[in-house]
């Protein structure tokens, strides 16, 4: 019962880290099933503003730095959440414009091995 607790701990303080890093409703929907509503009332909890909206697209240096520090964590054991975070904190860039670009990254590279 305590390793529960300690996983839900856990969970629940990388969401707010997720969330503090830019973390979208859709984002948030499709990593840990929270709805929309679950999403805004957590954001508005621990006094994050209110989301501007669709994030800003990536120069193309940003992007090229992220996708520089993506290649050094893309084959690590790490989960999504961690990679999201840890580009987040090598690059500045909010998790919501680092998120589709690792997935069109992740996509094209599984249909390279096809």
């Amino acid at each position: 019962a305590i390793a529960l607790g300690h996983k839900r701990v856990a969970q629940h303080n990388l969401i707010i880290a997720l969330l503090k890093a830019g973390a979208s409703k859709t984002m948030m929907n499709q990593l840990f099933g929270m709805t929309s509503t679950q999403t805004t009332d957590l954001r508005r909890f621990i006094a994050l503003p209110k989301s501007d909206g669709r994030p800003a697209i990536p120069n193309e240096q940003q992007q090229a730095s992220l996708w520089q520090a993506w290649q050094q964590i893309c084959h690590d054991k790490i989960d999504i959440t961690g990679q999201l975070l840890d580009l987040h904190e090598k690059t500045g860039l909010r998790i919501n414009a680092i998120w589709p670009l690792m997935q069109a990254w992740s996509q094209s590279s599984i249909e390279k091995m096809l």
